[in-house]
């Protein structure tokens, strides 16, 4: 399970992998947001491609590759009307750059984006609070 909570500033740790089996936090992270949903707390989403907005609810992750950003997850969206056309968008989890702002994907560090991708690809449920 992979709870992100936008409540939180972009520079604090926000992202969380928790073993639902056990309740234990097996990863928790930094995660970036979409520089149009805000610069230092996310306030603002979409479900509209090209909004440069990210986008909040329940996804499901897909399987990986490597991009333009390096090593890479697709996600579903679940909620229709609020993120469904997240793969559609190419909403992903992918590496930081020199900002922790996108596009409107999940950007984690880039030392630590392949151990998380590891941990959650394939099928594990997010969701994403504000």
């Amino acid at each position: 399970l992979v709870i992100i909570d936008y409540s939180l500033p972009v520079y604090k740790k926000r992202l969380w992998v928790i073993n639902p089996k056990t309740n234990e936090i097996i990863f928790h992270s930094r995660v970036g947001h979409a520089w149009r949903s805000g610069i230092v707390y996310a306030t603002n989403f979409s479900n509209v491609p090209k909004s440069n907005k990210s986008s909040i609810g329940s996804f499901v992750t897909l399987s990986t590759y490597k991009g333009k950003f390096g090593y890479s997850l697709n996600i579903k969206g679940l909620d229709k009307g609020v993120n469904n056309l997240a793969y559609r968008r190419r909403i992903i989890f992918h590496k930081m750059t020199n900002k922790p702002w996108s596009l409107g994907c999940f950007t984690v560090p880039q030392k630590k984006v392949k151990k998380l991708i590891n941990l959650i690809k394939g099928g594990t449920f997010i969701y994403v609070a504000s």
